[in-house]
């Protein structure tokens, strides 16, 4: 690992994440408002900005409450597990608003071109 795993780095990725997952969804509610299919096939391929985003984050996590930053961390905090653990919550979510604006620009192209040309593999 080339930096320092620490909560200060964990959070800065949940930031980047929630600022890509925020411009997904402003992206997904200007191509409604114009009612642009173009863009609305966009957004689609920009979702995996927002998995990348939440891979990275996730990973960190996992790594933080695996490994042998957990235990040192826990003596010295008690609370770090819960954190780390809503931390994980905060990111699932922001992820799941990249899988949302997927399928309500799905359908964006649909109410447009009367075909679904976007096949989503995505939970609805």
């Amino acid at each position: 690992m080339d930096y320092a795993l620490t909560e200060d780095s964990i959070v800065s990725k949940l930031l980047d994440l929630g600022q890509e997952a925020c411009l997904l969804l402003q992206g997904t509610m200007s191509a409604f408002e114009q009612g642009d299919a173009h863009a609305a096939r966009k957004i689609w391929q920009e979702d995996d900005l927002v998995d990348i985003r939440y891979h990275l984050a996730r990973y960190d996590l996992m790594t933080m409450l695996t490994s042998i930053y957990a235990v040192p961390a826990l003596q010295q905090d008690s609370l770090v597990i819960q954190r780390m653990t809503y931390w994980l919550w905060i990111a699932h979510k922001l992820e799941r608003v990249g899988d949302h604006c997927t399928n309500i620009c799905e359908r964006i192209v649909f109410f447009l071109e009367g075909v679904m040309t976007i096949q989503s593999t995505r939970a609805e």
